[in-house]
Protein backbone atom coordinates (compact mmCIF):
# COMPACT_ATOMS: atom_id res chain seq x y z
CA UNK A 1 0.00 0.00 0.00
CA UNK A 2 1.28 3.27 -1.23
CA UNK A 3 2.98 5.53 1.55
CA UNK A 4 0.33 7.35 3.23
CA UNK A 5 -2.60 5.66 1.78
CA UNK A 6 -3.19 3.87 5.56
CA UNK A 7 -6.33 6.03 7.41
CA UNK A 8 -4.52 7.53 9.97
CA UNK A 9 -5.91 7.47 13.64
CA UNK A 10 -6.92 11.18 14.69
CA UNK A 11 -6.33 11.48 18.53
CA UNK A 12 -8.45 13.34 20.77
CA UNK A 13 -6.96 16.14 23.09
CA UNK A 14 -6.68 13.81 26.69
CA UNK A 15 -9.82 14.81 29.00
CA UNK A 16 -10.00 14.89 32.48
CA UNK A 17 -12.44 12.86 34.57
CA UNK A 18 -15.36 15.28 35.24
CA UNK A 19 -15.06 15.09 39.62
CA UNK A 20 -11.02 16.53 38.62
CA UNK A 21 -12.30 19.34 36.67
CA UNK A 22 -15.06 19.89 39.51
CA UNK A 23 -12.22 20.23 42.03
CA UNK A 24 -10.28 22.73 39.89
CA UNK A 25 -13.61 24.60 39.84
CA UNK A 26 -14.11 24.63 42.90
CA UNK A 27 -10.83 26.89 43.39
CA UNK A 28 -12.77 29.78 41.67
CA UNK A 29 -14.96 30.66 43.85
CA UNK A 30 -15.42 33.79 44.60
CA UNK A 31 -13.71 34.23 41.03
CA UNK A 32 -17.58 35.39 39.71
CA UNK A 33 -15.85 37.09 36.22
CA UNK A 34 -13.80 33.54 36.07
CA UNK A 35 -16.86 31.12 36.69
CA UNK A 36 -19.23 33.31 34.37
CA UNK A 37 -16.35 32.55 31.61
CA UNK A 38 -16.12 28.86 32.86
CA UNK A 39 -20.05 28.93 31.73
CA UNK A 40 -19.47 29.59 27.91
CA UNK A 41 -16.71 27.01 27.43
CA UNK A 42 -18.13 23.77 28.31
CA UNK A 43 -21.56 22.85 28.85
CA UNK A 44 -20.54 20.52 31.71
CA UNK A 45 -18.89 22.52 33.46
CA UNK A 46 -22.31 24.54 33.96
CA UNK A 47 -23.44 23.21 37.09
CA UNK A 48 -20.83 23.59 39.16
CA UNK A 49 -20.13 26.75 38.16
CA UNK A 50 -23.64 27.77 38.56
CA UNK A 51 -22.89 26.45 42.06
CA UNK A 52 -20.21 28.73 43.10
CA UNK A 53 -22.35 31.59 41.48
CA UNK A 54 -25.63 31.17 43.18
CA UNK A 55 -25.08 28.77 46.37
CA UNK A 56 -25.08 32.40 48.40
CA UNK A 57 -27.25 35.06 46.93
CA UNK A 58 -27.86 39.00 48.85
CA UNK A 59 -30.75 41.54 48.42
CA UNK A 60 -30.24 44.92 49.51
CA UNK A 61 -33.77 46.38 49.80
CA UNK A 62 -31.97 50.11 50.66
CA UNK A 63 -30.20 49.83 46.99
CA UNK A 64 -32.55 50.69 43.90
CA UNK A 65 -32.90 47.53 41.98
CA UNK A 66 -31.60 45.56 44.13
CA UNK A 67 -34.69 45.04 46.59
CA UNK A 68 -36.93 42.73 47.41
CA UNK A 69 -39.16 42.81 44.40
CA UNK A 70 -36.42 42.68 41.84
CA UNK A 71 -35.05 39.82 43.80
CA UNK A 72 -38.71 37.85 43.31
CA UNK A 73 -38.42 39.21 39.48
CA UNK A 74 -35.16 37.56 38.96
CA UNK A 75 -36.28 34.64 40.97
CA UNK A 76 -39.60 33.92 38.46
CA UNK A 77 -37.23 34.86 35.30
CA UNK A 78 -34.19 31.91 36.27
CA UNK A 79 -35.64 28.80 36.83
CA UNK A 80 -32.82 26.89 35.87
CA UNK A 81 -30.89 29.01 38.72
CA UNK A 82 -32.78 29.39 41.32
CA UNK A 83 -31.79 25.63 42.32
CA UNK A 84 -28.70 26.24 43.21
CA UNK A 85 -29.44 29.23 46.15
CA UNK A 86 -28.91 27.68 49.61
CA UNK A 87 -28.28 30.98 51.30
CA UNK A 88 -30.19 34.45 51.29
CA UNK A 89 -29.08 37.60 52.65
CA UNK A 90 -31.29 40.40 52.93
CA UNK A 91 -29.26 43.40 54.07
CA UNK A 92 -29.50 46.88 54.87
CA UNK A 93 -26.63 48.55 56.44
CA UNK A 94 -26.89 48.90 60.42
CA UNK A 95 -26.82 52.36 61.66
CA UNK A 96 -23.60 53.13 63.91
CA UNK A 97 -22.53 51.92 67.37
CA UNK A 98 -23.73 54.63 69.54
CA UNK A 99 -26.65 55.71 67.73
CA UNK A 100 -30.13 55.09 69.57
CA UNK A 101 -31.79 54.66 67.20
CA UNK A 102 -32.15 51.10 65.47
CA UNK A 103 -32.94 50.43 61.53
CA UNK A 104 -35.80 52.33 59.63
CA UNK A 105 -35.92 51.02 56.36
CA UNK A 106 -39.03 49.09 56.63
CA UNK A 107 -39.41 45.53 55.47
CA UNK A 108 -42.92 43.19 55.25
CA UNK A 109 -43.31 39.90 56.57
CA UNK A 110 -46.22 39.67 53.41
CA UNK A 111 -43.74 40.73 51.04
CA UNK A 112 -40.99 38.30 51.87
CA UNK A 113 -43.17 35.58 51.62
CA UNK A 114 -43.22 34.88 48.20
CA UNK A 115 -39.61 35.90 47.64
CA UNK A 116 -38.37 33.27 49.91
CA UNK A 117 -40.90 30.63 48.76
CA UNK A 118 -39.41 30.66 45.33
CA UNK A 119 -36.23 29.39 46.92
CA UNK A 120 -37.09 25.52 46.81
CA UNK A 121 -33.60 24.28 48.34
CA UNK A 122 -32.77 27.39 50.81
CA UNK A 123 -31.35 26.42 53.65
CA UNK A 124 -29.88 29.47 55.63
CA UNK A 125 -31.45 32.56 55.68
CA UNK A 126 -30.13 35.94 56.84
CA UNK A 127 -31.73 39.10 57.93
CA UNK A 128 -29.53 42.24 59.06
CA UNK A 129 -30.21 45.75 59.39
CA UNK A 130 -33.60 45.82 58.66
CA UNK A 131 -36.94 46.99 60.25
CA UNK A 132 -39.67 44.53 60.67
CA UNK A 133 -43.21 44.99 60.25
CA UNK A 134 -46.54 43.48 59.37
CA UNK A 135 -49.38 44.85 57.28
CA UNK A 136 -51.74 43.00 58.92
CA UNK A 137 -53.47 44.38 61.81
CA UNK A 138 -52.61 43.52 64.86
CA UNK A 139 -55.81 42.52 65.98
CA UNK A 140 -56.30 40.26 63.14
CA UNK A 141 -54.90 36.76 62.17
CA UNK A 142 -52.12 36.13 59.69
CA UNK A 143 -52.03 33.18 58.02
CA UNK A 144 -48.78 33.37 55.24
CA UNK A 145 -50.45 31.50 51.64
CA UNK A 146 -47.14 29.80 51.44
CA UNK A 147 -44.70 28.01 53.98
CA UNK A 148 -41.48 28.46 53.26
CA UNK A 149 -39.47 24.98 53.40
CA UNK A 150 -37.34 23.62 56.33
CA UNK A 151 -34.66 26.27 56.85
CA UNK A 152 -31.13 24.81 58.92
CA UNK A 153 -30.42 28.60 59.91
CA UNK A 154 -32.56 31.81 60.48
CA UNK A 155 -30.36 34.60 61.84
CA UNK A 156 -31.87 37.73 62.69
CA UNK A 157 -29.17 40.26 63.00
CA UNK A 158 -29.19 44.13 64.30
CA UNK A 159 -32.83 44.34 63.59
CA UNK A 160 -35.83 46.30 64.91
CA UNK A 161 -39.04 46.49 64.32
CA UNK A 162 -41.71 48.90 63.59
CA UNK A 163 -43.11 50.63 66.93
CA UNK A 164 -40.55 48.32 69.20
CA UNK A 165 -43.16 45.86 69.22
CA UNK A 166 -42.45 41.96 68.74
CA UNK A 167 -45.42 40.88 67.51
CA UNK A 168 -43.45 40.91 63.58
CA UNK A 169 -41.50 38.56 64.55
CA UNK A 170 -43.90 36.25 65.61
CA UNK A 171 -45.40 36.39 61.80
CA UNK A 172 -42.34 36.10 60.71
CA UNK A 173 -41.50 32.69 62.24
CA UNK A 174 -44.95 31.36 60.88
CA UNK A 175 -43.58 31.36 57.61
CA UNK A 176 -41.71 28.59 58.51
CA UNK A 177 -42.37 25.08 59.60
CA UNK A 178 -38.53 23.86 61.14
CA UNK A 179 -35.93 26.22 62.08
CA UNK A 180 -32.85 23.95 62.66
CA UNK A 181 -31.09 27.13 64.55
CA UNK A 182 -32.94 30.18 65.28
CA UNK A 183 -30.05 32.84 66.20
CA UNK A 184 -31.12 36.62 67.24
CA UNK A 185 -28.85 38.90 67.79
CA UNK A 186 -29.94 42.08 69.42
CA UNK A 187 -26.78 43.56 71.22
CA UNK A 188 -28.41 47.73 71.03
CA UNK A 189 -31.76 46.49 71.88
CA UNK A 190 -33.27 47.86 68.06
CA UNK A 191 -35.50 44.96 68.25
CA UNK A 192 -37.50 47.13 71.24
CA UNK A 193 -39.29 46.05 73.78
CA UNK A 194 -41.83 43.32 75.19
CA UNK A 195 -44.94 43.14 77.06
CA UNK A 196 -46.53 40.82 78.36
CA UNK A 197 -50.01 42.47 78.04
CA UNK A 198 -48.99 41.81 73.88
CA UNK A 199 -49.18 37.99 73.98
CA UNK A 200 -52.51 38.35 72.07
CA UNK A 201 -53.35 33.99 72.28
CA UNK A 202 -53.69 35.10 67.66
CA UNK A 203 -50.73 36.19 67.35
CA UNK A 204 -49.14 32.48 68.34
CA UNK A 205 -51.78 30.40 67.30
CA UNK A 206 -51.20 30.12 63.67
CA UNK A 207 -47.70 28.99 64.87
CA UNK A 208 -48.59 25.90 67.08
CA UNK A 209 -49.51 23.57 64.38
CA UNK A 210 -46.22 23.74 62.38
CA UNK A 211 -43.18 25.40 63.80
CA UNK A 212 -40.56 23.22 64.81
CA UNK A 213 -37.05 24.42 66.00
CA UNK A 214 -33.88 22.58 67.17
CA UNK A 215 -31.56 24.87 68.27
CA UNK A 216 -31.92 28.46 69.75
CA UNK A 217 -29.30 31.38 70.14
CA UNK A 218 -30.03 34.54 71.50
CA UNK A 219 -27.43 37.93 72.64
CA UNK A 220 -28.11 40.95 73.70
CA UNK A 221 -26.30 43.51 76.34
CA UNK A 222 -29.17 45.64 76.63
CA UNK A 223 -32.36 44.18 77.39
CA UNK A 224 -34.14 40.58 78.40
CA UNK A 225 -37.20 41.98 77.06
CA UNK A 226 -37.00 39.86 73.46
CA UNK A 227 -35.81 36.95 75.66
CA UNK A 228 -38.71 36.71 77.36
CA UNK A 229 -41.11 37.46 74.31
CA UNK A 230 -38.98 34.08 72.87
CA UNK A 231 -39.56 31.69 76.08
CA UNK A 232 -43.21 33.10 76.21
CA UNK A 233 -43.25 31.84 72.35
CA UNK A 234 -41.72 28.59 73.37
CA UNK A 235 -43.75 27.69 76.40
CA UNK A 236 -46.75 28.33 74.36
CA UNK A 237 -46.04 25.85 71.49
CA UNK A 238 -46.72 21.71 72.32
CA UNK A 239 -43.32 20.86 73.74
CA UNK A 240 -42.19 17.95 71.32
CA UNK A 241 -42.25 20.92 68.59
CA UNK A 242 -38.99 23.01 70.38
CA UNK A 243 -37.19 19.64 71.59
CA UNK A 244 -34.18 21.87 72.11
CA UNK A 245 -30.56 20.09 71.14
CA UNK A 246 -28.42 23.44 71.48
CA UNK A 247 -29.10 26.49 73.40
CA UNK A 248 -27.29 29.52 73.71
CA UNK A 249 -27.91 32.70 75.65
CA UNK A 250 -25.55 35.41 76.28
CA UNK A 251 -28.19 38.11 77.84
CA UNK A 252 -27.36 41.18 80.77
CA UNK A 253 -29.01 39.31 84.11
CA UNK A 254 -30.27 35.54 84.38
CA UNK A 255 -34.18 35.68 84.59
CA UNK A 256 -33.57 32.59 86.18
CA UNK A 257 -37.14 31.89 86.20
CA UNK A 258 -37.98 32.11 82.90
CA UNK A 259 -34.48 30.22 82.14
CA UNK A 260 -34.72 27.25 84.83
CA UNK A 261 -38.38 26.65 83.29
CA UNK A 262 -37.21 26.11 79.70
CA UNK A 263 -34.12 24.10 80.89
CA UNK A 264 -35.74 21.99 82.70
CA UNK A 265 -38.73 21.32 79.76
CA UNK A 266 -35.36 20.60 77.47
CA UNK A 267 -33.11 18.16 79.87
CA UNK A 268 -34.92 15.48 77.61
CA UNK A 269 -33.50 16.51 74.64
CA UNK A 270 -30.40 19.10 74.90
CA UNK A 271 -27.10 18.11 74.10
CA UNK A 272 -25.10 21.55 74.55
CA UNK A 273 -25.97 24.62 76.92
CA UNK A 274 -23.97 28.23 76.63
CA UNK A 275 -25.22 30.63 78.95
CA UNK A 276 -23.86 33.95 79.26
CA UNK A 277 -25.05 36.49 81.66
CA UNK A 278 -23.36 40.25 81.64
CA UNK A 279 -23.90 40.10 86.04
CA UNK A 280 -23.39 37.56 88.37
CA UNK A 281 -25.49 34.04 87.89
CA UNK A 282 -27.54 33.58 90.94
CA UNK A 283 -27.44 30.30 93.12
CA UNK A 284 -30.06 28.34 91.32
CA UNK A 285 -28.31 28.70 87.79
CA UNK A 286 -25.04 27.77 89.64
CA UNK A 287 -26.80 24.74 91.36
CA UNK A 288 -28.14 23.31 88.29
CA UNK A 289 -26.50 20.22 86.77
CA UNK A 290 -26.24 19.63 83.50
CA UNK A 291 -24.66 16.06 82.56
CA UNK A 292 -23.23 16.47 79.05
CA UNK A 293 -23.99 20.06 78.45
CA UNK A 294 -22.49 23.04 80.06
CA UNK A 295 -23.02 26.60 81.24
CA UNK A 296 -20.77 29.31 81.58
CA UNK A 297 -20.85 32.40 83.23
CA UNK A 298 -20.35 35.56 83.88
CA UNK A 299 -19.46 36.39 80.37
CA UNK A 300 -16.06 38.08 79.13
CA UNK A 301 -17.76 40.75 78.30
CA UNK A 302 -18.97 42.15 82.07
CA UNK A 303 -14.81 42.78 82.60
CA UNK A 304 -14.74 45.59 79.31
CA UNK A 305 -18.05 46.69 79.98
Amino acid sequence: MAEGGASQQISLPYELPGEVIDKILDHLHGDTVTLKTCTLVCRAWIPTCRYHLFTAISCHPAVPGEGITELLEWALASPDVVPYVEWLYVSVEPPPLGEEQGPTFDVAVEDLVPTFASFPNIQSIVLMGISMSSRTPLAEHYVPPTIVPPLDMLFIVFCSTTGGAFYPMYRLLSLFSEIGNLNIIDPHGWMGSWDPSMALPHLISPLQSRLHIHGFQFESSFSNSIAQAVLHLFHTMPRDQWELKTLTFCIPSAMNGPFLELIEDCKHSLTYAYISVLVDASSDLENISFGMYCITWPSPLSETD
